[in-house]
């Protein structure tokens, strides 16, 4: 399984619809990159009690909420900081025909901000996250900044 941001379709064209002078709609990001911790404490875990923050359960449950996302083409990466590798808990990797992928790094910022500098088309991708510094860095590479809040409400599951 390969890190994502280099592979995919090119931009859509304008809709049959649209008046000749108005400007293309812009592509909706084919990846979406999670910070999965940000994303719990925003608003999964709000008001929750967290004494299991790091447990596997609780990152499975961010897993299964995001695989209710919206948009049934979207892939979608959730990366867990992991300053223990090897002696952290970790959930499984979903099956197939899930489209959320799981990743684990010392640092998730870091994890997400390297996938838009090597990202071709960084204009596909979505980060997911409420980190000011990575918002400002993603956006200066031409990526999306979703706030969780707004992935979130796009997510059928029940948090």
């Amino acid at each position: 399984m390969s890190p994502p941001g280099t592979e995919g379709a090119g931009p859509s064209g304008p809709s049959s619809d649209a008046p000749p002078d108005a400007p293309a709609p812009e592509p909706s990001p084919r990846i979406w990159l999670v910070d999965g911790y940000n994303v719990l404490h925003a608003g999964v875990l709000r008001g929750r009690d967290r004494r299991e923050w790091w447990s596997a359960a609780v990152q499975q449950r961010l897993v299964d909420v995001a695989e209710s996302f919206d948009d049934a083409r979207a892939e979608i990466w959730v990366v867990f900081d992991d300053a223990r590798p090897g002696r952290s808990e970790r959930c499984r990797e979903p099956e197939p025909p899930c489209r959320v992928r799981i990743a684990y790094a010392p640092s998730a910022d870091d994890w997400l901000v390297k996938r838009v500098r090597r990202a071709e088309r960084p204009a596909e991708l979505a980060v997911v996250t409420g980190d000011r510094q990575v918002q400002g860095r993603s956006r200066h590479r031409g990526a999306h900044v979703v706030s969780p809040l707004a992935f979130l409400a796009r997510c059928t599951r029940e948090r």
